[in-house]
C-alpha cells in the first residue's frame, strides 16, 4: 500500500476541523490486495453448533441531575477547561452513573439493571461488562443480594481465578461482573445472558465480549445479549462509530458468510439508531 500518508490520502476522508474520520473509500482496492493473504471461515461454515444469539437494547433517558452533570462537562470541554479526551471519559462515566466521578444524580442504567436481573437470574447465569472499574463496583453494590463475583483491573490473578471458578462451578454464583480485564482469555460458557452496561468503540471488542459466552461447549442453547445506551449522550456517537467500523470491515474482510456475533452487533446498532 505504500507509505501510510499516501494510503490515508487515497482511502480515508477526514473532516477539516478536527480531522476525525468521516468515511473510507475505494475499499474494493484494499479487499483485492489483501484477499490472498488470509483465510476466514465463520462458525457456520465449519459446522460448529453454537447457541442462537438474541439482542435487546434499552435506550434510556438521563435523570435530571445526571443531565445537568453531563451538560457541565460539555460546557467545560467547549471552553477548554477540560481536554477533549478527559471530557470524553467523564461523559461516558456520567452516562453510566454520575456518582463514579463525584457528581449527583441517579443512574437509570443501575435502576433498569436491578429490574432486569430478576427476570433472568433463575434460568441463566449472567455476565455483566463495563469499561470502568468504579462502575463495576457500583454494579456489584447494587446487586449485592445476589453475591456477584468480580473480575477487574487491580485484582490479583488468584482472586480473578477464584471468581471464574465460582461462576463456572458454583450453582449459587449467578452473576459475574467484568471490566475490560475480562474481555480476553475468558471462557464463560456457563453464562446464558451477557449485559453490556456500556459499549466499546471497537466492533471487535464488542464481539469479543459476546465470544466469552457464545462459544463451543456453551451450557445454553441460546445467548441473550442486553445493551444499555443513554439517549442524547456520547453513547449514541459510539453506536455510529461501531456502525462505520463494521461497515468498513464488511467491505474489506467479510466473505459473505453468516455470522451470529456480527448480526448481534448490527442488531444493536439498528436498535440504537432507530
Amino acid at each position: 500500500f505504500g507509505p501510510r500518508n499516501a494510503f490515508e490520502r487515497r482511502h480515508v476522508v477526514r473532516e477539516p476541523r478536527f480531522l476525525r474520520v468521516v468515511k473510507e473509500r475505494f475499499l474494493n482496492e484494499v479487499k483485492t490486495a489483501i484477499r490472498p493473504l488470509y483465510l476466514r471461515r465463520t462458525a457456520r461454515e465449519v459446522g460448529l453448533e453454537l447457541p442462537r444469539i438474541t439482542t435487546k437494547t434499552f435506550i434510556l433517558d438521563m435523570s435530571p441531575l445526571q443531565a445537568k452533570a453531563y451538560m457541565k462537562i460539555a460546557a467545560m470541554k467547549a471552553c477548554g477547561a477540560v481536554d477533549p479526551k478527559t471530557a470524553t471519559i467523564f461523559a461516558r462515566q456520567i452516562a453510566n452513573d454520575p456518582a463514579t466521578i463525584g457528581e449527583k444524580g441517579e443512574s437509570p442504567k443501575l435502576d433498569e439493571l436491578a429490574m432486569f436481573i430478576p427476570t433472568v437470574i433463575e434460568d441463566d447465569k449472567v455476565v455483566i461488562f463495563t469499561n470502568f472499574r468504579k462502575f463495576a463496583l457500583r454494579i456489584a453494590a447494587r446487586l449485592e443480594r445476589y453475591t456477584p463475583v468480580l473480575i477487574a483491573g487491580g485484582l490479583s490473578e488468584d482472586a480473578s481465578d477464584h471468581a471464574k471458578r465460582l461462576f463456572r462451578d458454583d450453582p449459587n454464583t449467578r452473576i459475574l461482573i467484568a471490566t475490560s480485564a475480562g474481555e480476553r482469555a475468558l471462557n464463560l460458557q456457563t453464562g446464558g445472558v451477557l449485559v453490556n452496561m456500556d459499549l466499546p468503540w471497537n466492533p471487535a471488542a464488542y464481539q469479543q465480549r459476546i465470544g466469552r459466552v457464545h462459544r463451543f461447549g456453551s451450557m445454553s442453547t441460546r445467548v441473550l445479549v442486553v445493551n444499555f445506551v443513554m439517549r442524547g449522550t456520547i453513547e449514541e456517537k459510539i453506536l455510529m462509530t461501531l456502525r462505520r467500523k463494521q461497515k468498513t470491515f464488511d467491505a474489506v474482510i467479510n466473505t459473505g458468510g453468516e455470522d451470529d456475533v456480527r448480526e448481534a452487533l448490527m442488531s444493536t446498532i439498528r436498535t440504537g439508531l432507530a
